[in-house]
């Protein structure tokens, strides 16, 4: 997300900036959740040489226990992938916010300028790391990774208002994760990357190993938990028992699932489908199922998995975590990592649910 690139930007080169407008009636309620990073607009010196190697990453807003917003990201350091929460406290009229470089120690301002909060939001930071060195930068959010063209249009005329020149304006490309190894055994995607930057923003540790992990995941799992923003999950949870799934590991590297699913009447409804390998280990799709983006974000293979999915129906998008077992009981170390996971994905522990014990599928599993 744009916030933690600002505070490694260089010393920008324009005098007496354009003040931006400020949001009507801002309503903070209707700006969590997730937002994309689609674009960037800075005179700084950095920004001139780097932007042609940023990413679009992606961060999660969510209110903070004790006012103001709470965005959360994590980002590569001394490689290890690490979190923080960044602390928006509220300053002026709503959609004013200042907080504090992790990088300079330094106060910053961000107002939403303008937002229709389901499409788009611009955005605009300016702060003071030492005399004479003042920083601005324009943001675009997005909820999708494909803006308009026209809400691209309308972000080049804001960041021009505020003296911004279009060799400093950038529409950041979606994020492509790298190769597995990266990280002891990990992988991490997407990235935000910025060379030279302290701060490389990773949206999942996920959890892979060298080589071939499908064969360790491989397989009878129990699902312990869930937790999802999609309306029929969370219209059914009270009410659903714990499923099983058996994974077997094909030649091609793909998954062979079978699903087991206790059903109201007392019975066990059964499916089988397959986890299309994907460009990196440990990430797969399910198009059966609507799944577009399946990951194992973190599993030591011998107890617990905490399993990633994004589904995609009806043009609504939707986003799953799912805590696995090899015991039909909740694994302390699995809980807390789901835990650690849901808000960066944009789940709340509203939205989750631990699973009773059923043996209604336990032939599934023999």
């Amino acid at each position: 997300m744009g916030l933690l690139l600002l505070g490694v930007l260089g010393v920008l080169q324009t005098p007496a900036p354009a003040q931006a407008a400020l949001q009507p009636n801002f309503e903070e309620d209707k700006f969590l959740g997730r937002w994309f990073t689609s674009g960037l607009a800075s005179n700084s010196s950095w920004f001139l040489e780097k932007k042609k190697v940023l990413s679009m990453c992606k961060s999660v807003v969510a209110p903070a226990a004790d006012g103001g917003l709470n965005l959360t990201s994590t980002f590569l350091r001394k490689d290890q992938c690490e979190t923080r929460t960044l602390l928006l406290r509220p300053a002026g009229p709503p959609g004013c916010y200042s907080y504090t470089s992790p990088h300079w120690s330094s106060t910053h301002e961000v107002s939403v300028a303008e937002t229709d909060y389901e499409t788009y939001a611009l955005l605009y930071t300016e702060g003071v790391r030492g005399p004479g060195q003042d920083f601005r930068m324009a943001t675009l959010y997005s909820r999708s990774q494909n803006p308009r063209a026209e809400v691209k249009e309308d972000f080049t005329a804001f960041a021009k208002s505020l003296g911004f020149t279009e060799e400093g304006i950038v529409f950041l490309p979606k994020t492509v994760g790298p190769g597995s190894g990266q990280l002891s055994g990990e992988l991490t995607a997407p990235l935000c990357f910025g060379p030279g930057s302290p701060f490389i923003l990773c949206e999942i540790s996920a959890a892979g190993s060298a080589g071939r992990p499908e064969g360790q995941f491989q397989g009878p799992w129990y699902v312990v938990g869930a937790v999802s923003d999609d309306q029929s999950f969370l219209d059914a949870k009270d009410n659903t028992k714990m499923p099983v799934v058996l994974v077997t590991s094909l030649a091609n590297g793909n998954l062979g699932i079978k699903f087991g699913f206790p059903t109201p009447d007392g019975g066990c409804q059964e499916t089988d489908s397959t986890f299309t390998k994907g460009a990196v280990d440990g990430q797969f799709s399910n198009e059966a199922m609507a799944q577009t983006d399946i990951r194992v974000a973190s599993t030591d293979y011998k107890h617990f998995a905490v399993m990633y999915f994004e589904t995609q129906k009806g043009g609504v998008k939707n986003v799953w975590l799912q805590l696995y077992a090899r015991a039909p009981e909740l694994f302390p170390e699995g809980a807390q990592r789901m835990q650690q996971l849901a808000p960066k994905v944009g789940l709340n522990p509203s939205q989750g649910v631990l699973l009773p014990k059923s043996d209604q599928c336990a032939e599934v599993l023999a």
